[in-house]
């Protein structure tokens, strides 16, 4: 490129690239939030995430959120779920987790979703330290991870936090829960009647799967940083109750 004209365009170009490129990520995110789904990122191609942003806009978030499950394949799930086999908490819990992806190849949502809400909350509190509680511990883990990630990951956090503090957020149980409603306090305490839903099903696998990654990166920069310095940032976090 030795044109200042041919340089000039080049350069143009890449920044146009580089624009769609921000602007479809900030596309992905924001249907994440708006749909109420977490880890798509690290699941789905751009292909398939452009297809369900095609689908909400043009037969509505219903739709969009329907073609989840036939995204997560039983297999697909199965996979997420081998993938888990690392993690001594996880380990000691894989009846349950086995249980779980058979009973969502066989649709008993209903059974997996309350059973793997609070093995999410299990790791995360493993994760982050012995806090005063434990109800607010995926929060805490998310947080904390927050904390050491680079600058190109922090609007999918950002979007991971909004998830969570709809999840884990205070309720009221003398109001009616929404339809569908996935919210760990709903759905554990018994409020609400209509949670075991496919989709909200995939969600819970997406939770738990979420939960095992901060665990892997914090391991793996344990190892990498040195056991103590890792875990004080962890614990450090951990003594700070949620306000959510």
């Amino acid at each position: 490129i030795t044109r200042p004209e041919t340089a000039i365009a080049f350069r143009q170009a890449l920044e146009n690239l580089e624009r769609c490129w921000r602007e479809e990520e900030q596309a992905f995110i924001d249907f994440a939030v708006r749909r109420r789904w977490l880890g798509l990122e690290r699941h789905l191609t751009s292909e398939q995430l452009r297809l369900l942003i095609r689908i909400s806009d043009t037969s509505g978030p219903a739709a969009a959120n329907e073609i989840m499950p036939k995204i997560f394949r039983p297999e697909t799930v199965e996979s997420m779920v081998t993938g888990w086999s690392t993690i001594p908490y996880l380990q000691a819990r894989s009846q349950i987790v086995t249980d779980a992806a058979a009973g969502y190849r066989s649709g008993m949502y209903s059974l997996l979703i309350p059973a793997l809400l609070p093995l999410a909350e299990g790791l995360a509190y493993e994760t982050v330290g012995r806090g005063r509680q434990k109800f607010d511990a995926v929060q805490r883990a998310a947080r904390a991870r927050k904390k050491l990630v680079s600058a190109d990951d922090k609007a999918w956090f950002d979007a991971i936090m909004k998830f969570l503090d709809d999840v884990y957020s205070w309720v009221d149980f003398g109001q009616a829960p929404p339809a569908g409603s996935f919210h760990r306090g709903h759905i554990l305490h018994g409020q609400s009647p209509d949670y075991a839903t496919a989709e909200n099903a995939v969600r819970a696998f997406l939770l738990l799967d979420t939960v095992a990654e901060f665990w892997r990166q914090f391991n793996k920069e344990s190892a990498a940083l040195g056991i103590g310095e890792a875990v004080s940032v962890t614990q450090a976090d951990a003594g700070r109750g949620s306000t959510s």
